[in-house]
């Protein structure tokens, strides 16, 4: 961080500053099994001609993982 900045923050006090950092966000929140289904995915490079992916699929209401899939891909 800049000093500049450093000063900017300082001389705005720490409700200004603090507050918009820490304000809490609220997500979807279920009430019952399958109302909402997330799907995560992440794509590692293993090396520089293989990709492998992975989703995962997960219930928002019991955290329980519904599947999963791997899968390797190649670029040639």
């Amino acid at each position: 961080m800049a000093r500049s900045t450093f000063y900017k923050y300082v001389r705005a006090g720490p409700a200004t500053a603090t507050a918009q950092a820490m304000r809490k966000r609220e997500g979807l929140k279920a009430t019952a099994p399958n109302q909402y289904l997330h799907v995560d995915t992440t794509h590692v490079k293993v090396d520089p001609d293989n990709t492998l992916s992975i989703a995962i699929v997960s219930d928002n209401f019991s955290r329980l993982c519904w599947g999963e899939h791997r899968a390797e891909q190649g670029c040639g």
